[in-house]
């Protein structure tokens, strides 16, 4: 009696171990399919992505090209995606965020540039013009605009905390300034958000490196960095 009893027992627990392990089994394929359908669905990032670099340097050569057309000195990096302006073209004084009064015709040329360039790719604020490229409006996320410092430290009482304070000073008077002066503030990206954005950088990124303290008014500049949408997002 006892040996059916185990018995029993030991059955019932092999048909409690198989139902497991059949439900574990059904489990697992239907994730398998799960994930391959989703893998398959999903949108192939590759093309995109060589798609995201092309236009990305569509739009730093047209922004080129404005500079060039208006006389501002500058420096096209279509690896590191961003154009440094020369400092002579936007003077700041160490230790101060406010331009130089002899920069603000620059100011205006280089606020013309950016909304000739700018209003092929943004999603709205202005119709592009027959000489915008063919399906590129609404690619630009954010301009962004990088202030940069020497590495002098910022002086006891100044208004700026230290020089990354003082760099994201730059780059928000500069911002204002190119927005006070044309139609940018138009501009939207897709999400209805101001393609213009403040970034402050301080010391970090030199435009010429020194072991020790130096006002070095190359280092006194401003760069700028096309951010674009994701490009499963621009794809007609």
């Amino acid at each position: 009696m006892e040996n059916d009893e185990a018995d029993t027992l030991a059955w019932s627990l092999m048909d409690i171990m198989a139902a497991t392990m059949f439900v574990f089994v059904l489990l697992l394929v239907l994730y398998i399919y799960l994930f391959r359908a989703n893998y398959e669905n999903a949108p192939a990032v590759g093309p995109h992505m060589s798609d995201l670099v092309a236009r990305r340097s569509m739009v730093l050569d047209m922004l080129s090209n404005e500079f060039s057309k208006r006389g501002i000195k500058h420096a096209l990096d279509i690896e590191q995606a961003e154009i440094a302006i020369d400092a002579s073209e936007l003077l700041f004084a160490s230790g101060r965020y406010e331009l130089d009064s002899s920069s603000t015709r620059n100011v205006e040329r280089i606020s013309d540039a950016l909304f000739d360039t700018l209003k092929c790719f943004a999603a709205a604020g202005t119709r592009p013009s027959n000489r915008c490229p063919k399906g590129v409006d609404g690619s630009v996320r954010a301009l962004e605009v990088v202030g940069h410092t020497d590495n002098t430290p910022v002086r006891a009482g100044s208004i700026a905390q230290d020089n990354l304070d003082l760099s994201a000073r730059r780059a928000a008077h500069l911002v204002r300034s190119l927005e006070r002066n044309s139609n940018l503030t138009q501009l939207r990206n897709r999400d209805d958000q101001s393609l213009l954005l403040v970034v402050g950088a301080g010391a970090r990124r030199p435009a010429k490196a020194h072991a020790g303290p130096v006002a070095d008014e190359r280092n006194r500049r401003i760069t700028i960095r096309v951010a674009l949408e994701a490009p499963w997002v621009v794809v007609r």
